[in-house]
């Protein structure tokens, strides 16, 4: 049988002159049109995350699909992030520290000085001066407003997504911990965290913390919910001052009341799986917040300040 069939394969086979007939009919022929043809038609547009996240959430195989090792070394890098941001903390304090006892001798051994910038100080005009955590709190506005205009630069998306958001799917899983801090949602997102910020962060770093140790507390709390942190060590160092929602004015409670509601809503959040917040991340901040003004602090100014002071104080007069 293989006899019968293999002179009927071979007759198959094209001759030589044939094959060369083809190959200069092919180098020949124009493909610039067909490429320009094939890549108008395969055109397609790239989908974004909540797309794709919509594609999946289809699926049940996909639907609440958590990486368990990868958010467990988000939880590993956050330790040496947070430690680096108190050792800049200590650092900052110390030059300032160091900078305040300069000038204080400095002024004295020029009196005429000393006393002309007081006089001159009376009578300058009387605009306020603006404090040193309203400067600082002005700074991070600034910055948080550049970065969500930099989200609506179609050039620059690939840089944002990779850098300025928090997942477990990122190819960076460090720089994004620092940058995302700055980042926001949505204008509305934007508004809102700013509007807390600007009422309670002045007042933490006028008159508490300081911009080192507030700059500290706003990174490392960032890792989770940074506003959350600043509002809640706030309520926290004032228990009994009085708040009210800005569109509630008439409906006040106290600042401790308001730590715990707030704790209790994200707790119910992420029982019930609210879609509206992050409400993870928020509960996060408010814990690091809570913990940092009944114990955090305390340890920072006692234990870890005199600690670092003295080890600035040896690297120098090495």
């Amino acid at each position: 049988m293989l006899s019968r069939i293999g002179p009927q394969l071979c007759c198959l086979r094209p001759s030589i002159s044939q094959v060369s007939a083809l190959q200069k009919k092919f180098s020949s022929a124009n493909f610039s049109n067909v490429r320009s043809f094939s890549l108008n038609i395969a055109k397609l547009n790239r989908p974004n995350r909540s797309q794709l996240r919509k594609q999946f959430d289809r699926r049940q195989n996909f639907k609440n699909v958590e990486n368990m090792e990868a958010e467990a070394g988000q939880a590993r890098d956050s330790i040496p992030v947070s430690a680096a941001v108190f050792v800049f903390a200590a650092k900052y304090d110390y030059e300032n520290a160091k900078k305040r006892t300069t000038d204080f001798f400095s002024s004295w051994t020029n009196f005429d000085e000393f006393f002309g910038k007081k006089q001159q100080s009376r009578h300058s005009d009387n605009l306020p001066e603006l404090t040193p955590g309203l400067k600082y709190v002005l700074g991070i506005v600034a910055i948080c407003g550049g970065v969500t205009l930099a989200w609506r630069i179609p050039g620059a998306q690939q840089i944002m997504w990779r850098y300025f958001t928090n997942g477990v799917a990122s190819k960076s899983l460090c720089w994004p911990m620092l940058w995302s801090v700055f980042s926001h949602k949505s204008l509305i997102h934007l508004v809102l965290n700013m509007y807390v910020l600007f009422t309670f962060a002045p007042l933490a770093i006028d008159k508490f913390l300081g911009v080192g140790q507030f700059n500290a507390l706003y990174i490392a709390g960032g890792l989770s919910g940074a506003i959350l942190a600043v509002l809640i060590y706030t309520c926290m160092k004032m228990p009994e001052a009085r708040l009210s929602i800005v569109f509630l004015p008439f409906f006040t409670f106290s600042a401790e009341q308001a730590v715990y509601g707030i704790i209790i809503f994200d707790l119910m959040g992420l029982l019930f799986k609210f879609k509206l917040f992050d409400h993870a991340a928020h509960l996060g901040g408010a814990i690091f917040g809570w913990l940092y003004a009944q114990y955090g602090e305390k340890w920072y100014r006692d234990i870890f300040q005199p600690y670092m002071f003295q080890t600035f104080k040896s690297i120098e007069s090495k």
